[in-house]
């Protein structure tokens, strides 16, 4: 039962009647088997091991992020470069086929970069196997390959195929009738 006590308010207040909180101090047991004080004087916080855990988690994560970001990277890389042929060959076609004259897909083997001329639009990083089927006509000087639209929409035709330092890979197709650039996964034998 609280006990009652009498207050007088600065300023001459009359005496007011309250109920004083009794001060808790009594220990509890938790699971772990720890004692806690309950009350105005205990202390909460992290315990060494609890501490020393957090750390290593953290320390490891660290540890991985170098890894998983250079894999991202390689991956991003690898995408760019597909949806950049992609592009190109779509693009030159439209070229092709809006000003009425011939416009050209060009992979340059040496210098590892592709675009339609006058520019290179892009590059391909060290370490990709790029291989280029296309017709006899459209070798360049044994280094730079080719693929021919024409305005009707039709082209030389021809098949680029990328594959990855670790075997994945990705075909580029352009059909010679229609013109039409497709893409699809390489197909590696284990």
């Amino acid at each position: 039962m609280p006990t009652e006590s009498r207050r007088l308010f600065p300023g001459g207040a009359p005496n007011t009647r309250f109920a004083a909180k009794p001060e808790v101090t009594s220990p509890t047991v938790s699971r772990g088997g720890r004692v806690r004080l309950c009350g105005p004087h205990s202390s909460s916080g992290f315990t060494l091991l609890e501490m020393l855990v957090a750390f290593a988690v953290v320390g490891l994560l660290l540890a991985l992020m170098p890894v998983a970001y250079q894999k991202l990277q390689a991956s991003v890389s690898y995408h760019a470069l597909v949806r950049g042929l992609v592009e190109q060959a779509s693009a030159a076609r439209l070229k092709a086929m809006a000003s009425g004259e011939p416009a050209v897909l060009q992979l340059d083997m040496e210098q590892r970069r592709y675009g339609v001329p006058p520019k290179a639009a892009g590059e391909w990083p060290e370490g990709y196997d790029i291989e280029a089927i296309v017709a006899q006509q459209e070798v360049v000087d044994g280094r730079v390959v080719q693929i021919r639209f024409y305005p009707d929409g039709s082209s030389t035709g021809g098949s680029i195929r990328i594959q990855r330092p670790n075997g994945a890979g990705t075909r580029v197709r352009v059909d010679w009738l229609t013109g039409r650039v497709s893409q699809e996964p390489l197909d590696v034998a284990p």
